[in-house]
């Protein structure tokens, strides 16, 4: 279950680690994603997951056990670091989840953070709701995008295929 397991990072050297599914909804290649900067993998090798379209409020959940290093209402990054890390300095692993595209330009409307920077959260903690369906509405599309910065897709083992359904909390890749 998420949550259940020790912080990533304490794995040994080699040994993968879990990524799993922030949101329930169906797999996207990140090719789909209509923003160039993901479509083209700049920020990283990783997968999208378009929301349920039936849902109208959505818990976007830390992907991974680590530190929340960066927060924003559309985006936050979870780095995976030691329990011994007292500063959250030596990161083994950032996983990049972006809400939405071009959603920094709604400075927060539909989103509410529930962690703040800095927080220790687990593999399915809540850190971010949203409202998929207001933004459609809006004219912005709603997929959740996972990447793991700094890493190249031979190191990412994908444990899903796009246009496949997938729960939160699913493994989606394993990266090494």
């Amino acid at each position: 279950m998420p949550g259940d397991s020790p912080l990533t990072s304490t794995r040994g050297p080699g040994s993968p680690h879990p990524v799993v599914s922030p949101i329930s909804g169906t797999v996207a290649s990140l090719s789909s994603v209509p923003h160039p900067v993901f479509a083209v993998g700049a920020m990283g090798p990783g997968l999208a997951v378009v929301p349920d379209p039936d849902v109208e409020i959505v818990e976007v959940q830390s992907p991974i056990d680590g530190v929340v290093t960066r927060l924003h209402p559309n985006l936050f990054v979870v780095s995976a670091v030691s329990d011994d890390d007292q500063d959250n300095s030596r990161s083994a692993m950032d996983i990049l989840i972006h809400i939405g595209i071009d959603t920094g330009q709604l400075d927060g409307q539909g989103f509410s953070t529930v962690v703040e920077k800095h927080s220790r959260v687990r593999a399915g903690t809540p850190v971010v709701i949203y409202a998929p369906k207001e933004l459609g509405r809006m004219g912005f599309d709603p997929i959740v995008v996972m990447t793991v910065m700094g890493h190249d897709d031979s190191r990412v083992h994908y444990a899903v295929i796009p246009g496949e359904p997938c729960e939160s909390g699913q493994d989606m890749f394993r990266v090494e």
